[in-house]
């Protein structure tokens, strides 16, 4: 079985969510809204309202490091890219293991909701707090 590094499925990225062919090694996306959920006692706390946002994301391929610029710039080094994986809508989900500017392990999940017109979700997923952004891709 092949294995792929980081900065490969990072590559094959740029192809998935833009579908154009580019030469590009960053990929910018622009956020529209934000929710978030935390774990309380031993569950999962329901998602919270979208709220309006804008920011930029920019996954830097060669450098394999996502960014975040939110009004506290969140910072993300790639150590494992994870794969790809579908669920039972036929929405895709690429995954990738990262560590914070911290040193927090967290899991980054990029995905294309078939199900909904192919529009793109960003999830940041750490062991107590999770986000999500709603984004589209900045040529």
């Amino acid at each position: 079985m092949a294995t792929f590094s980081a900065k490969s499925i990072l590559f094959f990225l740029t192809f998935s969510l833009i579908s154009t062919f580019s030469f590009s090694q960053v990929i910018t996306m622009q956020t529209t809204g934000f929710a978030y959920q935390y774990v309380e006692g031993n569950y999962w706390s329901d998602w919270t309202d979208f709220e309006p946002t804008q920011m930029p994301i920019v996954i830097d391929i060669d450098h394999d490091q996502i960014v975040i610029y939110s009004a506290e710039t969140q910072i993300y080094d790639v150590m494992k890219a994870e794969g790809s994986s579908y669920d039972e809508d036929g929405d895709e989900f690429l995954s990738f293991y990262c560590v914070n500017e911290d040193g927090i392990a967290c899991r980054i999940r990029l995905a294309m909701l078939n199900s909904q017109g192919g529009r793109y979700q960003f999830y940041v997923d750490f062991d107590d707090m999770r986000w999500v952004y709603n984004v589209y891709i900045v040529e």
